[in-house]
């Protein structure tokens, strides 16, 4: 995948631009994730449409700016992204934190999106792992984050999938280079200030996510693993009670990641989206 920079509102972003076709599909990686989340997945889309995947503020290629890194933040970021590349309509899809970022996108702006997916998504359920909360603490973030040796990183990435050999030794390099880069720590510490405490997703967050889904107009799709064990299943259930009209998918012997871990099913469910 060939990378591409853009300067959004003064900051060096990365993203891929693959493909063509009349529809567009916007895929948004999770905290402290990357482009590098949805390679198993934009070069069997980029032979059907347009595709596009960006590192967020903060995150992967994409310059890391001592910032309050707020979800208004990253909401600004990904829709003037969207400005920058001309995209008036697309299918976006979200996971983990991306996810909430996307449903926000699709009700404040909602002629942006035609689709929504959302991949294990934050925002609809609290509870999280305990290293995720302590991490919330100022005098243990610091700390707990500065672990990041290349064993730890692997074992951190591989511990949210069932299927541990989705995520290859290639990957594990990758996502811990980006670790490494300067600035990363600050905007993880700040990403997780801003949306955790001890006990799990902030309730202001989590308030917020649950009023914009009952506002939601556009067609909904939800994917989880059945296995997450970060954002816990009755996430997917919760979405289901406030989106009725939502297509639910979950799929077995998954943890987090589902793009990830079962490409091929994870595809096709995308796939029978698009206007045939």
């Amino acid at each position: 995948m060939k990378s591409h920079y853009i300067s959004v509102n003064g900051i060096k972003a990365r993203y891929i631009d693959e493909g063509e076709g009349d529809q567009t599909l916007v895929f948004v990686h999770g905290l402290a994730g990357s482009v590098d989340y949805w390679e198993k997945n934009i070069p069997y889309f980029s032979k059907k449409v347009r595709v596009i995947a960006l590192d967020l503020v903060g995150c992967g290629k994409t310059d890391k700016p001592k910032l309050k890194y707020k979800n208004e933040m990253f909401i600004n970021f990904l829709k003037n992204f969207l400005d920058l590349l001309n995209i008036k309509k697309c299918i976006l899809v979200g996971h983990s934190m991306g996810g909430g970022i996307c449903l926000q996108i699709a009700v404040d702006f909602p002629g942006y999106v035609e689709q929504l997916i959302l991949v294990s998504s934050a925002g609809f359920y609290k509870k999280l792992p305990l290293p995720y909360r302590l991490a919330s603490l100022p005098f243990l973030s610091k700390f707990l984050l500065k672990a990041r040796s290349p064993d730890i990183m692997a074992a951190m990435i591989r511990y949210f999938a069932y299927e541990k050999n989705a995520i290859s030794d290639d990957f594990v390099d990758r996502a811990s280079d980006y670790w490494h880069s300067d600035g990363a720590i600050n905007a993880m510490r700040g990403t997780v200030s801003q949306n955790v405490n001890f006990r799990g997703i902030k309730k202001s967050l989590i308030k917020k996510i649950k009023q914009k889904a009952l506002q939601l107009k556009v067609p909904v799709t939800v994917i989880w693993g059945k296995d997450d064990n970060l954002l816990s299943l009755k996430g997917a259930e919760m979405a289901k009670q406030l989106m009725p009209h939502a297509k639910v998918y979950l799929l077995d012997h998954c943890g987090h990641m589902p793009q990830l871990e079962h490409p091929e099913e994870f595809n096709r469910i995308v796939d029978e989206l698009f206007t045939k």
